[in-house]
């Protein structure tokens, strides 16, 4: 293990270095507006795709959307401010100021009581990047026959995505698997905080993996995550580059493919929620795609983000119902209850209609309608002011995900146990919709707001998506790239020298797209 974290940390002296050409981004005198829309589906479209053409055009980042109240929140740079609200009154939207200097938050630096010991976590500030690693790398010497340290893939920078995989020393081959994942967003920051303190319960807490197999990937965008605490705290994407462009990043989820391309996503590089050039193009959504499609098993699975305090479950492409909505909105609802019988906190639950929202190529649509996963859900965590949270609500954060998947856990198995002695347990099944043709367009023949896209570059854009009215989603035609062995780099088998070991994934469902091999390289 020694010779693993040296190997990691050569490898992360490599990458900040490198990293030194990006300058650091000041948020001094940035405000964050809370810009009044029309509510209702589809009437406050045009207010949104406008404030959306703002991130290239003024440099404006968006927060959050609350179609339900009718609100957007954004951050606005300091240079812009007056340019911008004298924009936004010009049509008839108003704006309330909720937070002056952004930079004072992000300034309020945790308090770091003492240092971390090797192998240990905290939950009383926010860990950085190394010290994530090392405790994730301490658990199998910890509890060597409860967890297995693995690496689904790697970064656009080298960096591991790991998964953890807690399971009882006797499990069987056919037992029911949850996954969750956190930190696809960079700057959100509690969603791995989450990730870790669940991992951390998880393990003891030996009941909870009886009769069950847990797969955490507690941080998926480790490039994002360093970038976010080194260089720009409103990061939101990982760090792909593309050649030709300035602009960098594809927003992880928005990258999967289930309706990719589709409402709030960009094929502009620039754009935070940029969508990527083909459905898993990113290594980190591929990870995601290869843990859950494993050995045919994931029963649940979870995406934990911030914030709003919600559970959001399918469809959110579309505002239509999925086929087991019954079963996902009576758990998202145990969820909610289990949360706010811990300490009186509420969270709102429901699909894309619920809430109106409607977003393209997210992780949570591609599980439940390409995968089949039966129980899907992404968590906004707190709070509801925005994801900068102060160090004294992260033990509440995290907590709220460890009570809400306990619940969970203990449905999944009651229900099993049911299913075991014969007895009627819900049916999940997948919507079948039919595939719609994919054409292949140029960026820059492609504009969105009247703002053309970047230049020469190419994507695979399903062109009736683009309309402006939201449309069902459906499965991209297009095949996901495979991952190649070649993509394990001379810089990572210096770092994890165990040998490689390619496990076939059997009895993918007949409705999946193609599966690659997945690679699974244990670190013991």
């Amino acid at each position: 293990m020694a010779r693993i974290r040296k190997g990691l940390l050569l490898l992360l002296t490599q990458v900040v270095v490198s990293a030194q050409n990006f300058p650091a981004v000041s948020h001094r005198g940035w405000r964050v507006l809370e810009v009044s829309v029309a509510a209702g589906a589809g009437v406050g479209d045009r207010d949104r795709r406008f404030l959306r053409s703002l991130e290239g055009r003024r440099g404006i980042d968006l927060l959050r959307q609350d179609a339900a109240r009718g609100v957007v929140e954004i951050a606005v740079p300091s240079e812009v401010v007056e340019e911008v609200t004298a924009e936004l009154k010009e049509k008839n939207m108003t704006t309330k100021t909720v937070v002056d200097d952004l930079a004072q938050i992000m300034n309020e630096k945790s308090t770091r009581l003492r240092a971390l010991a090797a192998g240990e976590a905290t939950f009383a500030r926010f860990m950085t990047y190394e010290e994530i690693v090392s405790y994730i790398e301490s658990l199998p010497q910890k509890y060597p026959d409860r967890v297995q340290l693995r690496i689904a893939g790697l970064s656009e920078e080298n960096r591991p995505i790991y998964v953890l995989v807690i399971a009882s020393p006797r499990a069987s081959a056919d037992e029911p698997v949850i996954v969750v994942d956190g930190g696809a967003h960079a700057r959100e920051w509690v969603s791995p905080a989450a990730a870790l303190y669940l991992l951390s319960r998880l393990l003891e807490s030996p009941a909870l993996a009886r009769g069950l197999e847990w797969r955490v990937l507690p941080l998926l965008n480790p490039d994002g995550y360093v970038y976010s605490w080194t260089h720009d705290r409103l990061w939101r994407k990982n760090r792909a580059k593309f050649e030709g462009e300035d602009c960098i990043g594809v927003d992880l989820n928005r990258n999967f493919d289930y309706a990719w391309g589709g409402p709030d996503s960009s094929p502009d590089p620039c754009a935070s929620m940029h969508m990527g050039r083909q459905p898993f193009s990113e290594r980190e959504s591929r990870a995601v795609r290869d843990v859950v499609l494993e050995g045919n098993r994931t029963q649940v699975y979870v995406t934990l983000h911030s914030y709003g305090q919600e559970i959001i479950f399918p469809w959110v492409s579309s505002f239509t119902f999925h086929q087991n909505h019954e079963r996902m909105s009576q758990l998202g609802e145990g969820m909610a209850r289990a949360i706010e019988a811990n300490d009186g906190t509420k969270f709102r639950v429901g699909n894309g209609k619920s809430f109106l929202y409607s977003f393209g190529g997210t992780s949570i649509d591609w599980a439940a309608g390409a995968a089949g996963v039966p129980l899907v859900f992404a968590v906004e965590l707190r709070d509801l002011k925005h994801f900068i949270i102060p160090d004294d609500l992260i033990q509440h954060a995290v907590e709220d995900v460890w009570v809400s998947m306990k619940y969970v856990a203990m449905e999944v198995t009651e229900a099993e146990d049911s299913a075991t002695r014969g007895t009627e347990r819900p049916v999940s099944e997948l919507v079948e919709s039919p595939s719609e043709k994919v054409e292949e367009s140029s960026i820059a023949s492609y504009t969105e707001n009247d703002i053309e896209a970047g230049e020469g570059a190419k994507t695979t854009v399903n062109p009736d998506i683009q309309r402006d009215e939201i449309i069902s989603g459906q499965p991209s035609t297009s095949p996901a790239p495979d991952v190649y062995e070649s993509e394990i780099t001379t810089a990572h088998t210096a770092v994890v020298h165990n040998d490689l070991s390619p496990t076939d994934i059997h009895g993918v469902r007949k409705d999946s797209i193609k599966k690659p091999t997945l690679w699974k390289i244990v670190v013991s």
